[in-house]
């Protein structure tokens, strides 16, 4: 059940350019150096459960990744993958504080290293639920 429109903003920084994009569930088609690139988040909140995954589907190395989630700017879990892969995807599960269940600022943000020369960030606002 969804609690209302949820709102998602997608940031993409790839050489010097921003994409943006409002959806549920994030995923972002690029091509870069002639090699197709899927990169994808999802979010959902049970209870007082949040769980969240990063995938990636292509043949660039995809490493350094870090998925977090945060509740009025105050992190509430965080993990780290060396690099993940169509056969290793990055998974967060963080349990919310009491004091911050009821907030609708719920924050999923993946940072990434595209080949060792690329950075680039996903940022989901809001979360099925």
């Amino acid at each position: 059940m969804m609690r209302g429109f949820l709102n998602v903003v997608f940031t993409l920084l790839v050489s010097g350019v921003a994409l943006i994009a409002l959806s549920p569930i994030i995923v972002l088609s690029l091509e870069i150096y002639q090699d197709p690139l899927t990169i994808g988040i999802a979010c959902i909140v049970s209870g007082d459960k949040v769980i969240a995954v990063a995938w990636y589907k292509g043949s660039l190395r995809i490493g350094d990744a870090t998925l977090s989630a945060s509740i009025d700017n105050t992190t509430i879990g965080s993990s780290w993958g060396e690099e993940i892969s169509r056969n290793r995807n990055l998974t967060l599960e963080a349990t919310i504080p009491e004091g911050l269940r009821g907030k609708k600022d719920l924050v999923i943000s993946l940072s990434i290293k595209i080949e060792n020369l690329y950075r680039a960030g996903v940022v989901l606002k809001g979360c099925l639920g």
